[in-house]
C-alpha cells in the first residue's frame, strides 16, 4: 500500500549530491554563506527561514538517502564533517538538521519498503523532517506520555505535549515520537500543518537562541498507519 501524502502538499525541487566530496563542497559553501550574517541572526534572535530554504535546495539533507533510491549515502565520517563546517559558522543552522537525519535513519531502519520509497522521495526533493520527541516534566528522556491511540478504521490519532522540538517550526514534517495502545515506542511522521498541530515558538533557553526549539501541541492528530514507524524494533536487536 502506498503511503498516502500529505493534504494539500506543494511539489518541492532540490539538487541531488552524488557523492561524498560533493557534500562537503555543498556543506562548505553554504557555510560560508551563513557566516556573515550568524552574529546578527542571533542577537536578534532571527530565525533562519531562508537559510534553512538554501539547505534545502542545495540537496544536502539527502546526503544519507541510500544510493537505491538515488541518495548519495554519505559515510558517517562526510556527515560528522558536514556538520562541523556548517557548525563553525553558524551553531544554531546546524543544530536544526540534526533531528533530520536521525529521522531519515529511523525509516532506513524500520521503515516499510513504501515508506522508504515515498519519505525519501521527500527528503530529495528537499523536504525537512523536524523532531517532536522530548517531553518537559518527564523523570527521565525515555518517558513518553504523548499517546497514539488506534482508531476503528485502522488509524491512529495523536494525543501530547513536546518541548525542545528543534526543527519542528521550519519543517515539512514532523516525526513524533509516542507510545502506542501496547506502551510499545512509534514513530508517527506529521505534515507540519495537520490539523491539530500546532507549533509553538516560544524557545527561550540560553543559547541557540534561533533553533526555533519550541513547544508542539498535539490535539486529536489523525495520522494514517502508512506514516507509522515501529522504532521500538531498533532497541529489539543488537
Amino acid at each position: 500500500m502506498a503511503v498516502s501524502p500529505p493534504v494539500g502538499a506543494e511539489p518541492s525541487t532540490a539538487g541531488l549530491v552524488r557523492d561524498d566530496t560533493e557534500a562537503l563542497e555543498l556543506a562548505a559553501r553554504l557555510a560560508r554563506r551563513f557566516a556573515a550574517g550568524a552574529a546578527e541572526r542571533d542577537r536578534e534572535r532571527r530565525i533562519p527561514h531562508e537559510e534553512l530554504d538554501a539547505v534545502s535546495a542545495s540537496g544536502l539533507l539527502g546526503i544519507t538517502v541510500p544510493r537505491s533510491h538515488g541518495g548519495a549515502d554519505v559515510s558517517a565520517r562526510t556527515l560528522v564533517e558536514v556538520f562541523r563546517l556548517l557548525a563553525a559558522a553558524d551553531p544554531n543552522i546546524a543544530q536544526i538538521p540534526q533531528s533530520h537525519f536521525a529521522y531519515v535513519n529511523v525509516l532506513r531502519e524500520n521503515g516499510t519498503a513504501e515508506q522508504r520509497q515515498f519519505f525519501f522521495s521527500e527528503v530529495l526533493a528537499g523536504k525537512r523532517f523536524g523532531n517532536a520527541q522530548s517531553e518537559a516534566g518527564s523523570r527521565t528522556v525515555q518517558e513518553i506520555q504523548t499517546s497514539l491511540t488506534s482508531t476503528a478504521d485502522g488509524g491512529f490519532v495523536l494525543q501530547g505535549k513536546k518541548a525542545y522540538s528543534t526543527g519542528a517550526l521550519l519543517a515539512h514534517w514532523i516525526p513524533v515520537l509516542a507510545k502506542d495502545d501496547r506502551d510499545r515506542l512509534q514513530v508517527a511522521y506529521v505534515p507540519r500543518d495537520a490539523p491539530g498541530v500546532t507549533v509553538v515558538d516560544d524557545w527561550a533557553g540560553m543559547g541557540q537562541r534561533t533553533t526555533a526549539s519550541g513547544t508542539v501541541e498535539l490535539d486529536q492528530v489523525l495520522v494514517p498507519a502508512d506514516r507509522i514507524v515501529p522504532h521500538h524494533l531498533t532497541f529489539d536487536r543488537p
